[in-house]
């Protein structure tokens, strides 16, 4: 066996024995079904949260995205900037052995993430009783669209949580106003609120997002603007 092989069969024990998969802050949400059918399109979304090492430019945001069938690589699927968050993959025309999508930042090989094992069926033995993810919006109380917040002052961001109750921990990020991450992800209680010393730099536009583990509930807040005292 491979070193890389080695490293993801140890990999695979640890989410055995926790139930869940995270490799620093390098986290894979989909794909996660257990069947994957030729030609479909099927999203491959992540989040990578710098919280000791900041990519600076586009190389060092590289992530690479591979196919492994078992433990061991078995196609490059696209190299990617990590910042994207998500890439759709045309699933191929290949046997049902077991695979996974592995994904990895190119400069920091440390930082990885893989999918729980899926097949892939062709459309003459596609089961019938497929189950469909259910995606719904957390809807954020606080900030609110076009509010101010002065640097050094602290916003008590707070979202509904009557749609997640059965999550016990979201994760809340600020985000610029096209929805592309500004900074890392911070998890947290799913309480509905989180207090957020404001320590910026400078002054910006931003929102802040919501979402429980997996994805299946996001949210977004409207565009708030952060100045100088």
């Amino acid at each position: 066996m491979g070193k890389r092989a080695l490293t993801f069969a140890l990999l695979a024990l640890l989410a055995a024995g926790t139930g869940r998969m995270f490799a620093d802050e390098l986290v894979l949400f989909t794909p996660t079904n257990d069947k994957l059918n030729v030609n479909s399109t099927v999203t491959i979304s992540w989040n990578y949260s710098f919280m000791e090492w900041q990519p600076q430019n586009a190389e060092q945001r590289k992530l690479r995205i591979e196919l492994y069938r078992g433990w061991f690589n078995e196609s490059q699927i696209a190299e990617v900037d990590c910042n994207s968050n998500n890439f759709a993959w045309k699933v191929p025309a290949l046997d049902q052995s077991a695979r996974r999508i592995v994904i990895t930042m190119v400069n920091k090989p440390s930082l990885h993430a893989m999918s729980p094992e899926f097949k892939i069926i062709h459309p003459s033995i596609v089961a019938t009783n497929v189950t469909f993810k259910v995606f719904s919006v957390i809807k954020i109380l606080v900030p609110q669209a076009g509010e101010t917040y002065l640097i050094g002052s602290t916003m008590h961001i707070t979202w509904d949580t009557s749609k997640i109750s059965d999550h016990p921990q979201v994760w809340v990020q600020t985000c610029w106003p096209n929805h592309t991450l500004a900074a890392g992800a911070f998890p947290t209680a799913n309480n509905g609120h989180l207090d957020w010393n404001i320590q910026e730099t400078q002054e910006n536009d931003l929102c802040i997002k919501v979402w429980t583990h997996g994805g299946d509930h996001t949210g977004f807040s409207g565009v708030f603007h952060i100045k100088k005292p």
